[in-house]
């Protein structure tokens, strides 16, 4: 907050002596409700930045919660077929779904590309399919942009049909905000061939399906992955 008011301070002076610089003729009031508007912009900027909604904020991540989300991201998948989907550190539980059946028989309906769907058989016939939505962080140079990413798919369900729907795929913005991105700034203009360091990091996800142990999926697609407890 210091460096910005004080960039403000550095910017208005620029600008008063570049309007000296060039001659351009400026009345002594305006020039001090110019002043006084800008003090008081300075002043008043503070107070307004701590009105924000600082829960909509993306939170900044350190290493450790970096290390943790890449290996969340590697065995995801993995800890899903053993029936485990959220017993990896970082896995989040995004969304759940439930949906009463009458049959014995479930369709699966779509499939969205890079979404794997894990299917696992209760041990129960309570007649309820049970469907959620696991994922692991995302991280765009360590800013945790998870909470901005829409969800990949959304669900229907009608007569023991299950169908997956990729929706229209949006944008995720966001800003942020560091104490040396003034200094960062002026890096990349005295060598235009510099490249600053980015870390990015995608988040895995998965489908995972629970069905009432009496009901099987009729004519299975081949991208369907089924849970195998006696799997390493």
């Amino acid at each position: 907050m210091i460096v910005l008011w004080l960039l403000g301070l550095a910017w208005f002076g620029l600008t008063v002596y570049a309007v000296g610089k060039l001659g351009v003729s400026v009345t002594r009031q305006h020039l001090q409700w110019l002043l006084i508007g800008h003090l008081i912009t300075l002043l008043v900027s503070p107070f307004a930045l701590h009105l924000l909604p600082t829960e909509r904020f993306a939170p900044i991540v350190d290493a450790a919660t970096l290390s943790d989300a890449r290996v969340a991201n590697r065995e995801l998948l993995q800890s899903a077929l053993r029936g485990r989907p959220s017993s990896v550190t970082g896995v989040h539980r995004t969304r759940e779904w439930r949906f009463p059946m009458s049959g014995l028989a479930l369709t699966v309906i779509g499939a969205v590309p890079q979404l794997p769907v894990v299917i696992e058989h209760k041990t129960g016939r309570d007649g309820i399919v049970e469907v959620a939505l696991y994922r692991t962080p995302s991280i765009q140079d360590m800013v945790d942009i998870s909470r901005q990413i829409p969800l990949p798919v959304e669900l229907s369900f009608s007569v023991n049909a299950l169908t997956v729907v990729q929706p229209v795929a949006r944008g995720a913005h966001f800003l942020r905000f560091s104490p040396d991105a003034p200094a960062q700034a002026l890096l990349l203009a005295l060598e235009p061939q510099g490249v600053l360091p980015s870390v990015s990091l995608r988040g895995a996800q998965v489908l995972y399906i629970r069905i009432p142990a009496n009901v099987e999926i009729k004519d299975p697609d081949p991208s369907l992955l089924f849970v195998d407890r006696e799997g390493p």
